[in-house]
């Protein structure tokens, strides 16, 4: 037997053992130290520049308390040994960008992870899901130089920005009155021509079932106010408050406690005068509204006590009532 004799350079901070026997596939080294943990290397080619090999699982972290180790082997190989344990590779292809390989602890692994390159944002009224895989670095979250307090309604807050916007002033903000709906001209001049007043959303109502919610005044209405319990007939103004705060109690009707009777502009916004009995819009989605007046909760400061403010989805018009007549109750929630 023929015991090859190489001299490697070794790292200082690893310790080269001495290789005292290599005979029929195993190979003994002296432990200088029973603290080490030891690894066996492999040298594939002993002509060419190539690097020690010490990846295979059963030739590493090595210990024992003798003064010499045997280890089956089955090539030539050198024993270095360090104070800590070598470390396993803990990777899987879902680490690795798609189509990129690497060895992670002697076995070849192929990257899964989703490419996305470059991801650009637009802030929106709804939290975004960013997506899941490797990201280039490029990109960029919208920006918007209008985003600053002066810009923004008081005590509002957009993205981190409180608007310090009041009413009145030089520094005001401005409500917009929609149109009436009215398209047809009868003299040069009128509504129809000028058709003044700010675009309705498209669909005007989004119907849940039970409630529908006016897009353009962002208020909640009970699509069939007349199913409601108590409020089949007509009501007193005492009693039509009474209704809607009894929509409240528990749990509340329809899944919320916060129904109210509208105010003289919250009814009168659900007029449409292109139209006549009712005056309601043509897509509205509403069942069962009568041609008659409904309660406001609008009070007639001339008379409060008696007086308040009514109106009738007859023909639109707004007129005051005695507190003591009985008319038709419209709840609503939502609004500022």
């Amino acid at each position: 037997m023929v015991i090859a004799v190489i001299a490697t350079i070794v790292p200082a901070s690893m310790s080269a053992q001495e290789i005292t026997g290599f005979d029929d596939g195993y190979l003994t080294f002296t432990n200088e130290n029973p603290a080490l943990y030891y690894r066996i290397e492999f040298k594939p080619n002993l002509i060419d520049p190539v690097d020690w090999d010490g990846a295979y699982r059963g030739l590493r972290n090595l210990q024992s308390s003798d003064a010499e180790v045997t280890v089956p082997v089955g090539a030539f190989y050198r024993v270095v040994g360090r104070e800590t344990p070598w470390v396993a590779g803990t990777a899987v292809a879902s680490d690795l960008r798609a189509g990129k390989t690497a060895y992670v602890d002697d076995e070849e692994v192929i990257g899964t992870m989703p490419d996305i390159g470059r991801q650009d944002i637009t802030p929106g009224t709804s939290a975004q899901a960013i997506a899941q895989g490797y990201h280039d670095g490029t990109g960029s979250v919208a920006g918007d130089s209008d985003l600053v307090p002066e810009n923004l309604k008081e005590d509002v807050t957009i993205f981190g920005v409180t608007g310090t916007l009041e009413g009145g002033g030089e520094d005001t903000y401005h409500v917009a009155i929609p149109k009436t709906g009215q398209t047809t001209v009868y003299r040069a001049g009128d509504d129809g021509t000028h058709q003044a007043g700010v675009a309705w959303p498209n669909p005007r109502f989004t119907d849940h079932g039970t409630t529908v919610t006016d897009e353009m005044t962002g208020l909640m209405w009970v699509k069939a106010p007349h199913t409601v319990s108590n409020n089949a007939s007509t009501r007193t103004w005492n009693q039509a408050i009474d209704v809607c705060n009894g929509m409240n109690a528990g749990a509340g009707t329809f899944g919320y406690t916060d129904w109210r009777l509208p105010n003289v502009r919250e009814l009168q916004s659900l007029m449409y005068y292109g139209s006549a009995q009712p005056t309601l819009p043509p897509e509205h989605p509403f069942t069962g509204i009568y041609a008659s007046s409904y309660w406001s909760s609008t009070s007639y400061v001339a008379d409060p006590d008696m007086g308040v403010w009514v109106v009738s989805p007859s023909n639109g018009s707004v007129g005051l009532g005695q507190k003591i007549a009985t008319l038709y109750v419209w709840p609503v929630r939502g609004g500022e």
